[in-house]
């Protein structure tokens, strides 16, 4: 609402009383035309004589005779007049004091808070890929850890593999060397058939064991060929018999590819 004179209503027009009421509850010109009938200039002049110069009115200046098909009308009084596209003009500038204010620049400095921000982003985006260098450290010296482990773990199977048949290949030639052509008793065959046999299962349960063929670490033919051979002839013998043997050729070479 506007701010009024005082009013002497001694000799004024029910018109202008209309007018100044209007006027003090913010009703547009076009408004207060088409309920009074009365003309712009009216309307001006009753505003000039009876309210104060610094009044403001959004009514007043929003709304006149711009609205009608002609786009050059004015508001006329007796001091100014002010052309509709001005008039749009002061509208949309006083509008405009209660938007938003528009979105800082790209390239408007950055306040000190806002440096330290961005100075503390990219220490953490620092700090981030460091660690994740040390976790990749981390994990690689580990897996360098598992390898060497798994290696010393296979070297120690082989050096225990080796040293398995090591000893079988040493018990072997000891077998070897004891069977010779000449006198043999029922005990003595028996004896080299059980040592003989015991010897070539453990050749093959180790072999089975690292998955290796046999007679790659051990030579399981003579062995097979000393079995063959004193249990054809311990099968006819009497526990107290003494027989003089004579090997076959086939023992013979088995033994002398041993030897050699």
């Amino acid at each position: 609402m506007i701010e009024c004179k005082p009013i002497n209503k001694t000799n004024m027009d029910p018109k202008d009383k209309q007018i100044i009421k209007l006027l003090k509850t913010g009703v547009s010109y076009s408004e207060i035309q088409n309920q009074l009938g009365v003309s712009p200039n009216r309307i001006a002049n009753v505003k000039k004589d009876y309210f104060f110069e610094n009044s403001s009115n959004d009514a007043l200046f929003r709304t006149t005779r711009c609205d009608s098909n002609d786009d050059r009308s004015t508001i006329s009084d007796e001091t100014f007049t002010i052309p509709c596209d001005k008039v749009q003009s002061i509208t949309q500038s006083y509008d405009s004091t209660n938007a938003a204010m528009p979105p800082k620049p790209s390239h408007y400095p950055l306040s000190e808070a806002e440096i330290e921000l961005e100075k503390f982003k990219l220490q953490m985006q620092h700090e981030v890929t460091l660690e994740k260098f040390k976790r990749t450290d981390r994990e690689i010296a580990l897996r360098e850890e598992e390898l060497r482990l798994k290696r010393d773990q296979f070297e120690q199977e082989l050096a225990k593999q080796d040293g398995i048949w090591r000893v079988l290949n040493h018990r072997l030639r000891k077998i070897v060397t004891h069977c010779q052509e000449g006198e043999w008793n029922a005990d003595e065959m028996e004896d080299m058939i059980s040592a003989t046999q015991k010897l070539l299962t453990e050749a093959e349960e180790n072999s089975f064991l690292y998955g290796i063929k046999v007679d790659s670490r051990i030579d399981t033919e003579v062995l097979k060929e000393i079995i063959r051979f004193f249990s054809y002839h311990f099968e006819d013998m009497d526990s107290e018999e003494v027989i003089d043997i004579e090997f076959d050729k086939k023992l013979k070479e088995c033994l002398e590819r041993f030897i050699d």
